[in-house]
């Protein structure tokens, strides 16, 4: 039996996977992808591949776009 496709959220400036890059999640790091960061004051998020920074409500907001439509387009009713 196969897993059904997973969502991942994506930088809205490359495209590339956002991957939490905290002490729990690190060690579940696909190999060579790497995690966004927080900035030093921890009010913003910034994309490991393109640097692209931007408050962690705009993350939020972003990625619960993303949800909405990935479901959308596999035909099922947004959950979120």
């Amino acid at each position: 039996m196969t897993e059904p496709p997973k969502f991942k959220s994506t930088c809205p400036k490359c495209g590339y996977p956002q991957y939490c890059g905290c002490q729990s999640c690190l060690p579940h790091l696909p190999a060579g992808m790497k995690p966004y960061y927080w900035t030093k004051d921890g009010e913003a998020i910034i994309c490991g591949n393109c640097g692209f920074t931007e408050g962690a409500d705009f993350w939020l907001d972003l990625e619960v776009e993303q949800v909405r439509a990935w479901q959308r387009a596999r035909g099922e009713v947004p959950t979120i």
